[in-house]
């Protein structure tokens, strides 16, 4: 073969190899990183999910840019979703308030990494701290200071939130009150923390209590009137601006579960401690930035008054034990003549018709229900509505809403008339 042939041949070769070379380079710029790992964040989303994915997806968006071979997705989460998630390994990182992060710590090794900065130029001074604030309706003449609370109805999101109800519960203690002995009763409504205002306002319960915040935010949101409601122990603390009924603690925790490396850990670190307050991110979540963690001392001390006032630690006089002793008794007798009326009744309704109520629901329909349940399922089985149904178990319609729900999804049906059918017809 003649020579400028063989030349002609080399330089279309090379051509098609530079070609090829280039696309591959050029390909890989913009074929994403398969090998990327997703971080999961739990959030507790205190004013409920749709919020809180606003609030904080900026943020963390932010720092998937920042991380190599790392993306952030927020999960909204309750406190028990927290609790159950963190339980299953699917999440990464936490952000939660400075109670339920120590609740966490101690059963799943959590780290803390940063501390929310909330006091924003120009807003409320916060101090970088969080509170609860106690309140009533403003026509409530019968409740003006927090002694006034004994044999009233106490709403609050639940047992263990730290702003939601156990700040309230400590500065109850510290002034002679316990909420589980004083109170007439105590109504858990969850989150949103905006329901508990809103039952306030309602009537259907005496009082609130809820984070610093959430009343200042509901006005600005046009939701809630200032004129609705009345600060009970009303506290005003040098710095910090907002309605407050109780002590002050530290701000919001963002820590990293065990499945975080340590070099991954002081990236993250590095990365939101750089977030100044005229970040994007940050004017979007309405906070200030983040900065090194605060000390928890006071935070602990409160966790331990409220453990050992809830444990029954109350009754110490021997008058109290044996009370608690004769109450046993009756409950034990209670229980055993109910028994004994179930069972009457179910014998005597065994050859009945289809519209008899079946007061055996869990057998008969092949559904595990739990004993609460059943009772509000007989109730509906007797045509009351959930607010019937919540003053004949004394709990509130929230409660009942959220059991029926779960009716609905055991019995896989669109309605309660569908739920009452199949327990009927299994």
């Amino acid at each position: 073969m003649p020579v400028f042939q063989l030349s002609s041949l080399a330089r279309a070769a090379s051509k098609w190899v530079v070609y090829f070379l280039l696309t591959v380079s050029v390909s890989f710029l913009f074929v994403p990183n398969v090998s990327a790992k997703l971080l999961k964040v739990g959030v507790l989303a205190h004013r409920g999910d749709e919020l809180a994915r606003q609030r904080w997806h900026p943020t963390f968006e932010f720092l998937s840019h920042s991380l190599n071979d790392h993306s952030l997705a927020v999960v909204p989460l309750s406190l028990q979703g927290m609790s159950a998630e963190l339980n299953e390994g699917n999440l990464d990182l936490v952000l939660t308030n400075p109670g339920n992060f120590q609740q966490l710590t101690e059963t799943y090794n959590l780290e803390p990494v940063v501390s929310l900065r909330t006091e924003r130029s120009g807003q409320p001074r916060t101090g970088n701290r969080l509170g609860a604030v106690i309140f009533v309706r403003s026509d409530n003449a019968a409740v003006r200071g927090l002694t006034d609370l004994r044999n009233k109805r106490l709403g609050a999101v639940a047992p263990d939130a730290f702003g939601g109800f156990r700040i309230a519960a400590d500065t109850l203690l510290r002034n002679g009150i316990n909420p589980w002995r004083d109170l007439d009763a105590i109504e858990y409504f969850g989150f949103p923390q905006d329901t508990i205002v809103t039952a306030v306002i309602n009537g259907e319960i005496d009082a609130g209590t809820v984070r610093t915040g959430v009343i200042e935010s509901m006005v600005l949101q046009g939701k809630l009137s200032p004129a609705d409601i009345r600060v009970v122990n009303s506290v005003r603390v040098p710095g910090f601006d907002l309605a407050l009924s109780t002590q002050l603690f530290p701000e919001w925790v963002l820590g990293a579960s065990t499945n975080v490396p340590e070099i991954l850990k002081r990236e993250i670190a590095i990365s939101l401690l750089s977030l100044k307050d005229e970040h994007p991110a940050v004017r979007s979540g309405d906070y200030a930035g983040w900065s090194t963690i605060a000390h928890t001392g006071s935070v602990t001390a409160l966790m331990k008054n409220i453990e050992l006032a809830s444990s029954g630690f109350t009754l110490s006089r021997s008058s109290a034990w044996l009370g608690g002793i004769v109450l046993a008794m009756m409950s034990l007798l209670s229980i055993m003549a109910l028994a004994v009326y179930r069972r009457s009744e179910r014998f005597s309704s065994a050859g009945a018709g289809p519209d008899v109520v079946r007061h055996d629901i869990a057998s008969v329909s092949n559904v595990s229900l739990t004993r609460r349940e059943q009772d509000i399922l007989g109730l509906v089985e007797r045509g009351l509505t959930s607010k019937q149904i919540a003053r004949e178990l004394s709990i509130s319609p929230k409660t009942v809403e959220y059991h029926r729900s779960h009716l609905l999804r055991k019995f896989d049906a669109q309605n309660m008339t569908q739920v009452v059918g199949k327990t009927r017809h299994p």
